[in-house]
């Protein structure tokens, strides 16, 4: 919405300009804390299940039973008894496949969705749904059964796992049902996915998988010719919804984008008759000029924020969804802040690889992916231009994982085994085997109790 200087027009449009951004502001900062929440949860319910199915303190055991056949291994097959140099190379490798594999998908649902195949689209999301809930989301709540020993006969297992999977496949691809219900299986979803990445990729192919996809998130969105963002524009363009797994912070459904087309083209048809009958009651009048100025003004402010680009992320505030709206847009809410579901399981990747570090490295890096979100998020509200999700979070997790591993957790672990051998009594006589023994307890479980606190990073520092 411009401001057009000079003149009481001007002046009035500024105004209105002014408190239309704080009432968009306000309803952002509400928009913001709806979409903190959700990623909050999948993101401590990947580290939880990370933690609990976890058999041993050693990430590599992950590395060397479960990355076999991989996708994203199937350059190279990261081992721990490789040297730096084949990992980061073999992790080039993969992750370049995978980018180009998630390039080529994406490239291919934008002619998908140009040439109106919408149904091919949700049809196949609906097997990919199926598939995630029946066989990815079984084996993890098999995994969890195991894992605590706890008995169900099959008949059982298998009706569960076949009413969440309808239930799930019909409420967020098929059918417009409860906005709860499909929000809740779009959380679910991310977690499932979210730790078969965590448990099935290597730590150097995940790494460099998160950097490689955060700057693809770059060109897809940013770049004129990327996927995403064309995606985006044509559906602003058809006033149809994105084609993809999207986590809506309000309302704006498949089902809900009628009702809003019926209600801006209500909206336009009165302003423009009420602008009509304005200009034919002001006919004869000898301030005809100025008063038609300033109408034409508030005309062009008003609707000429409907040309404003939009990211994923976030979707305009239409002005129009007022409560007077007609009863059949009652319960229809304006469209918030959309973040695609991949947003979610690679902020959980992140994470979840950071918590089999150490917790501590987790509590950091989830942080700093928060911050990263909502630094995002405020430019997206500040810009009103699509801005991609992944870069500023995935480089401030990534900086934070490093400085833990590297630096703060060798440091902590060297304090604490510095304060542990001070702790031992000044009449210590190294000869007598038995304090020789009471020493050695004693540095082994001060080594034990950071260990577990920080993780590996007690082979960095000496104790003694």
């Amino acid at each position: 919405m411009s401001s057009h200087p000079g003149g009481a027009s001007g002046e009035m449009q500024q105004t209105r300009h002014t408190s239309f951004t704080k009432r968009e502001y306000a309803q952002m900062k509400r928009e913001v804390q709806k979409v903190v929440l959700p990623v909050s949860v999948v993101v401590w319910a990947t580290v939880c299940f990370v933690e609990m199915l976890r058999t041993d303190s050693d990430d590599d055991s992950y590395d060397a039973t479960n990355t076999n056949g991989s996708m994203v291994s199937s350059a190279y097959n990261e081992k721990a008894t490789d040297s730096t140099k084949t990992k980061m190379i073999g992790s080039v490798e993969n992750a370049f496949i995978f980018v180009l594999f998630v390039t080529a998908a994406t490239f291919g649902l934008y002619l998908l969705f140009k040439h109106r195949c919408g149904s091919v689209i949700w049809a196949y999301m609906a097997f990919s749904g199926f598939s995630i809930f029946g066989v990815l989301g079984a084996t993890v709540a098999l995994q969890v059964l195991r894992r605590y020993e706890i008995n169900v006969d099959v008949v059982s297992f298998a009706f569960y796992t076949w009413n969440v999977t309808v239930v799930g496949v019909l409420s967020v691809f098929l059918w417009p049902g409860s906005l709860r219900v499909k929000q809740g299986f779009l959380v679910l979803i991310s977690v499932i996915v979210a730790y078969y990445f965590v448990t099935q990729i290597a730590e150097w192919t995940t790494w460099t998988m998160l950097v490689f996809m955060a700057i693809y998130d770059l060109y897809a969105v940013l770049t004129p010719n990327g996927p995403l963002r064309k995606i985006v524009e044509l559906s602003q363009e058809r006033e149809e919804a994105i084609p993809a797994l999207v986590y809506e912070a309000r309302g704006g459904s498949r089902s809900g984008n009628g009702s809003r087309r019926r209600r801006r083209k209500k909206s336009n048809s009165e302003r423009q008759g009420d602008d009509a009958s304005l200009d034919g009651d002001l006919s004869s009048s000898p301030e005809k000029d100025a008063v038609g100025e300033k109408t034409s003004l508030l005309g062009r402010g008003s609707n000429g924020s409907s040309k404003i680009e939009t990211a994923p992320l976030l979707q305009r505030f239409d002005e129009n969804d007022d409560d007077d709206d007609d009863d059949d847009d009652e319960g229809d809410l304006p469209e918030g802040i959309k973040l695609g579901l991949g947003d979610f399981i690679f902020y959980s990747v992140l994470v979840g690889r950071a918590a089999m570090q150490s917790l501590f490295c987790a509590v950091f890096c989830y942080v700093a992916v928060i911050s990263g979100l909502i630094v995002t998020l405020a430019g997206l509200a500040l810009h009103k231009a699509a801005l991609p999700a992944l870069p500023v979070s995935i480089a401030l997790g990534v900086i934070t994982f490093v400085a833990i591993k590297f630096l703060i957790e060798p440091f902590l672990v060297y304090e604490f085994g510095r304060d542990a051998m001070e702790s031992i009594p000044d009449d210590y006589n190294p000869g007598m085997s038995s304090s020789t023994s009471s020493m050695s307890s004693m540095s082994s479980s001060s080594s034990s109790s950071s260990y577990s606190l920080l993780g590996q990073s007690s082979s960095y520092w000496p104790l003694h």
